[in-house]
């Protein structure tokens, strides 16, 4: 906090309350009422360091999350069709790769499962009709899984893309039961991709609150749970009218401001595999060849080229990585239990369920420059420890031991 004084005056009355505030502590003083032990760096190199939790990873200014929506093939292999599905793999697999980003799929189980293949009426599992998605046009589950082996997570975006918004009763628009949609997503996904997913987007938007109870018990990680903190979380939806400025604003606005950004949207449209959608009304007579609305390439390029030209300002991960990060922040507690002889016993602890928030969290270690050497210890294993913006970090696991921290001058 600054103090702004008038130019050229002098506060008399400052000088006054400084010369009483000496008075009385020379008075105590000399009444043993106040001990003055001298400490200095010599005597014990832990009374120069102080330790706080960093809002995002590595102490990154901001952080990033990027995810593509209904599982459409076309979005990771442009130039796929029902009769020629063996293409190279391109769109988001290859910025994923050529940058380096982790991209999040909120993918429709349906849509790649044998049983509901030759289903044209959409009719099999929940008996809702997704407009224009085509059964098949999800590719197979060995792309899906393909995409999780290069580092990318696929989350549930229920099992068929039903709608459970609010109708004008206030009770969702489809009549299907939630458990087996939403249940039966995450038993999909497990079965094929050999991991069970911890995340979803809801289809359309939010939904009626007793479904978003519904979701919890399968997915804890939902993007209307996060999308709520308005303080750590700014939100942008990417689109076939978005261009690479709007993004890159959106993305430098979040650093200044020290927040999330995540940006939603559906397919991506490259060159190579360009397919315009059937007609205007797709919705009820065309067929959603590239996803809802598909971002061109060379959009989402420009912003990926922003990403990995600032990587030392932004934290970039998939979504179940950085909402874990950021609800472990804010419930976690860093507590000092001892600090004797250049050691320090620290204990960083919350209240979350440890089997699902156990991301580290990175511990700020500031030596105000009077140490040369930090060793940090958790449960009585080394951890790595590095230097940026002259701190110490180190990833510290809640819940996970004590951690020791040795300072040598």
């Amino acid at each position: 906090m600054s103090i702004n004084r008038l130019p050229g005056v002098r506060s008399s009355l400052n000088l006054s309350l400084m010369k009483r505030l000496y008075s009385v502590f020379f008075l105590l003083l000399s009444c043993g009422l106040i001990f003055v032990v001298p400490v200095t760096a010599s005597d014990d190199p832990t009374c120069e360091l102080s330790f706080s939790l960093a809002d995002w990873k590595d102490n990154k200014p901001a952080a990033f999350v990027i995810y593509s929506d209904d599982s459409m093939v076309r979005s990771i292999k442009s130039q796929w069709t029902l009769e020629n599905p063996d293409v190279p793999y391109d769109g988001f697999f290859k910025l994923g790769k050529t940058y380096n980003i982790p991209i999040t799929f909120f993918v429709v189980p349906r849509l790649m499962d044998d049983a509901a293949k030759g289903d044209a009426t959409h009719a099999y599992f929940s008996n809702f009709h997704p407009p224009s998605i085509n059964p098949g046009a999800g590719g197979t589950w060995a792309d899906w899984k393909f995409m999780h082996e290069q580092g990318h997570e696929i989350g549930s975006h229920s099992y068929s893309h039903t709608n459970f918004l609010p109708g004008p009763d206030g009770k969702p628009n489809s009549s299907v039961d939630p458990h087996l949609e939403l249940r039966g997503a995450v038993h999909a996904i497990e079965h094929h991709i050999g991991e069970k997913p911890i995340s979803m987007n809801f289809p359309y938007g939010s939904p009626v609150a007793e479904v978003l109870e519904v979701a919890h018990q399968y997915t804890p990680l939902t993007d209307e749970d996060i999308s709520i903190d308005s303080v750590n979380v700014r939100k942008a939806v990417y689109g076939s009218d978005t261009e690479t400025q709007d993004l890159i604003g959106e993305m430098k606005r979040a650093i200044e401001a020290g927040q999330c950004l995540i940006i939603g949207g559906h397919g991506i449209r490259t060159e190579l595999g360009r397919h315009e959608e059937a007609a205007p009304d797709f919705n009820e007579n065309g067929t959603r060849w590239d996803g809802y609305k598909p971002v061109e390439y060379s959009v989402m390029e420009g912003l990926f080229q922003y990403l990995d030209n600032n990587r030392e300002q932004i934290y970039v991960d998939v979504f179940k990585n950085v909402s874990r990060y950021l609800a472990e922040r804010k419930a976690s507690i860093l507590t000092v239990q001892s600090s004797e002889d250049g050691t320090i016993l620290l204990e960083v602890t919350h209240n979350l369920d440890p089997e699902l928030y156990d991301v580290p969290l990175t511990l700020k270690i500031d030596t105000q420059a009077a140490v040369s050497h930090i060793s940090v210890y958790q449960d009585g294993k080394p951890v790595p420890v590095t230097t940026r913006n002259g701190l110490c970090l180190a990833q510290v696991v809640p819940n996970g031991g004590t951690v020791k921290v040795i300072s040598q001058l």
